[in-house]
């Protein structure tokens, strides 16, 4: 690379962040790196939480390969401890002697709570990380408007852009 040299790039504007309203429950769902944008969601709520405020749950959905894998795991377990309403599930994709699993198979499985908090609590869904990751969770959401809130496609995917436009489900999104 010499002086001058043209390097192909782009930028995009980033609304990416928690609501205003600290009481709104918040779903956060990512694989691998995925997790770092998160890491900052929770230590402001901690921030909020020790200044006396009152803030909402905190669900986090993590896919990684390995159980040695799983990220600030230790970190996370400790925010229960200092009095948040956090709950994570990790999924591993390639541990031995266990049936892979990703993030969306958890979010499937959770379906019912995922609806409720979502769409009745008026929480807030975070998706960072790869595309392929992203559009297979949307696939399961929308799936979840349906069956939960007894929707037709159409309706779901109407309900989906709705919320994507309110600020309600956010995504992060590379590779």
């Amino acid at each position: 690379m010499s002086p001058g040299s043209v390097i192909p790039g782009f930028l995009r504007k980033a609304d990416y962040r928690l609501p205003e309203d600290m009481s709104r429950p918040v779903i956060m769902i990512g694989a691998g790196t995925g997790i770092a944008p998160f890491k900052g969601f929770w230590m402001k709520r901690l921030a909020q939480k020790q200044e006396g405020h009152e803030i909402g749950k905190i669900m986090l959905y993590f896919g990684c390969r390995k159980r040695n894998m799983e990220l600030l795991k230790t970190e996370t377990d400790q925010l229960r401890k200092m009095g948040i309403d956090f709950e994570r599930r990790d999924a591993l994709s390639r541990e031995k002697g266990e049936p892979r699993q990703y993030v969306q198979d958890l979010v499937r499985e959770d379906g019912e709570k995922i609806y409720k908090t979502w769409m009745e609590e008026d929480g807030v869904i975070f998706i960072c990380g790869k595309v392929a990751m992203a559009e297979e969770v949307g696939q399961v959401l929308r799936n979840i408007l349906e069956v939960y809130g007894k929707m037709d496609k159409e309706e779901a995917t109407q309900v989906m852009k709705n919320k994507k436009s309110q600020g309600s489900y956010q995504l992060d999104l590379f590779g």
